[in-house]
């Protein structure tokens, strides 16, 4: 048995090595690479493997690990403060694509339960490859993955009431689950989840300083893992999904000192798992029934690709987000997510869904799943783009930016007749602090910010509402008149249309952008001339400072080093 167990997975790598390393001479995601690996190997392709069961439950741990490594990256704290967009995107865009999937199917004369189900697996989008590609691009932070993220924590939530729901409408149950059984599992969910709490918050810091004491590194990978497998576990004992269970786990040592030690160590384990899920997924896809439905497949995929972005990106307008940042979550978020495997399985095996459907659904989520990868990878080419066409949203942001216009306007606040003033774009932290600066040196500004919120929170700046690269956004704030620019936002690609549109009202002024990362001026390709500063490389310096302080060097022989 071992020496099988040994020569499929030898298999499985062998193929996966050999596709991503074709697709990433082509530039495209390995994700799609593995995808097509699997459905190579399949038991619909070259039937390379045969004991798939095991191999998805293998793979299934590739989730935990990633899904733990990603709650690291946040803090309850965190969650907090994003709790607008966690419930209130959350909540408008499962209902936005639900209710449209459902009136849609219903239409097509499916029944209502059927309908339901099938439409609140369209809502869910795939965790795992948005948030990886949001770690690699460095995104998360931004206004688009903010909301992404938001949306995608409240749909994985969502997935065990969901699951829950399926034997209430099992076309063969005689019995409905009485409500004592649902509190009963709450009960439970609370208590393991309480465990998990306890556990993480008190037993594991004080096991992991016992362990950095003694200087183990084995030990502290065994005790990672411990925590990573019995958060898993525990929720699953209570229907919770192993994932959850990882990323609540990884979401509370991100409060301790342990946290990114924990997931650099758990890298070597966590990508080769994250593949071989990866690999399952296209081991799922029939390839006969892909060939006996091919158009009706893939018109179903593109339609469900186009009208999840729609409704995605109306669900953030309608939070307060700006147009483009809706656009680009919208475009992450238009593919079916991995968690609906689960519920057509689920509802498959309750009768709820016939087979001719579940091989059918099957086909059009893996192959969203196919095509999302190369949607994220072209995202920023493809958002400006879709901006022009987007009516939708352009008058849900009109319609904010009215209602904030107003008033700011009842401030008394004449923006026409100021001059030599800043324009900062983007008012988060860094927007606040040089606001904060020019207001105590008595220096005029207009601040331009894309998050509804953010105005009723400084309800006395100057603050406008809209998108710093509108030409009309920016002659409102008086740029004929100003004296500089500063662009504070977190998006390296949307920074150019900025800085063009600038330009082509102003050649003359002054541009200060800030940029987070190195990586990010490939991506800027029209700052000639503008003054930039990086987040990574100033600090990068300010630790060259203090250690070379710590040698007695001249201060001028620091500044010329650096």
């Amino acid at each position: 048995m071992l020496e099988s167990f040994l020569r499929e997975f030898l298999i499985i790598f062998a193929v996966a090595t050999g596709v991503a390393i074709f697709f990433r001479l082509l530039k495209l995601p390995t994700i799609v690479g593995f995808i097509i690996s699997g459905v190579i190997v399949g038991p619909y392709g070259f039937r390379l493997i045969s004991d798939t069961e095991t191999i998805h439950q293998i793979a299934e741990l590739g989730l935990v690990f990633l899904l733990f490594s990603i709650g690291v990256e946040f803090s309850i704290k965190s969650l907090l403060q994003m709790k607008r967009v966690l419930i209130g995107g959350g909540t408008l865009q499962f209902l936005l694509v639900t209710g449209v999937s459902m009136g849609i199917l219903m239409a097509l004369g499916h029944d209502s339960r059927e309908s339901f189900l099938m439409g609140c697996m369209m809502a869910l989008s795939s965790t795992a490859i948005v948030l990886k590609a949001l770690h690699q691009r460095r995104e998360i932070a931004s206004p688009h993955g903010n909301l992404a993220v938001g949306i995608l924590i409240f749909q994985d939530l969502l997935v065990v009431p969901l699951m829950l729901l399926v034997p209430f409408l099992a076309s063969h149950s005689t019995t409905p689950v009485e409500t004592k059984s649902w509190l009963e599992l709450l009960v439970k969910a609370a208590g393991i989840l309480g465990v998990i709490v306890i556990a993480a918050r008190y037993f594991i810091p004080a096991l992991f300083r016992l362990i950095a004491r003694s200087g183990g590194r084995e030990l502290f990978i065994i005790a990672v893992a411990l925590l990573i497998i019995f958060s898993a576990w525990a929720a699953q004992q209570v229907g919770l999904s192993l994932a959850l269970g990882a990323f609540i786990a990884g979401l509370l040592i991100s409060e301790s000192p342990y946290g990114h030690q924990a997931t650099a160590d758990m890298v070597a384990w966590r990508d080769p798992l994250v593949a071989i899920f990866f690999v399952s997924v296209g081991m799922l896809l029939d390839v006969q029934f892909f060939l006996s439905h091919p158009f009706s497949i893939i018109g179903a995929t593109l339609a469900i690709l186009f009208g999840k972005t729609v409704l995605n990106s109306i669900a953030g307008n309608l939070l307060g987000v700006m147009q483009r940042a809706s656009l680009i979550a919208g475009l992450m978020l238009s593919q079916v997510g991995e968690f609906s495997f689960i519920l057509a399985d689920s509802a498959h095996r309750a009768g709820v869904i016939q087979p001719t459907e579940y091989q059918f659904l099957l086909s059009v989520i893996v192959l969203s799943l196919v095509i999302s990868p190369l949607i994220v990878h072209a995202t920023p080419l493809l958002a400006p783009q879709l901006i022009k066409t987007d009516l939708v949203g352009k008058l849900i942001e009109r319609s904010f930016r009215d209602k904030h216009s107003a008033h700011i306007q009842t401030m008394n606040r004449h923006e026409s007749s100021i001059k030599d003033h800043v324009i900062i774009i983007g008012f988060g932290n860094n927007g606040k602090n040089l606001a904060a600066a020019l207001r105590v040196l008595g220096i005029p500004y207009q601040a331009i910010e894309s998050n509804a919120s953010a105005l009723q929170q400084n309800p006395n700046e100057p603050l406008h509402f809209g998108d710093g690269g509108k030409q009309e956004i920016l002659e409102k704030c008086g740029i004929e008149t100003a004296r500089a620019v500063v662009v504070t936002i977190n998006d390296a690609v949307w920074i150019n249309k900025i800085v063009a549109s600038v330009r082509k009202i102003r050649p003359d002024i002054r541009l200060v952008v800030r940029l987070q990362y190195f990586m990010d001026e490939a991506r800027c390709l029209n700052l000639e001339g503008v003054e930039r500063v990086i987040a990574e490389a100033e600090t990068a310096k300010q630790i060259t400072r203090k250690v070379l302080g710590f040698y007695e060097i001249p201060a001028s022989d620091i500044e010329a080093l650096l």
